[in-house]
């Protein structure tokens, strides 16, 4: 799992290609990608440790049924 933290320099249309191509790269790898801005994470703590815990459930829950 990869988590990715933004802030507003990646409000660029540049950055937001570039971060698209490398979710895409990632995801390619078989890598379950999860992004939040900088304002979720000061503000919104906890529904972003609710994410990150609904994300690890759910990855978990996949590798068993592939099992």
């Amino acid at each position: 799992m990869v988590i990715e933290i933004d802030g507003s320099v990646h409000d660029s249309e540049e950055a937001k290609l570039n971060d698209e191509k490398r979710q895409n790269d990632l995801e390619n790898m078989n890598l379950t990608v999860i992004r939040f801005t900088n304002n979720q994470v000061k503000n919104e703590i906890e529904l972003v440790i609710e994410k990150i815990f609904s994300t690890i459930e759910k990855i978990t829950a996949n590798k068993e049924l592939s099992t």
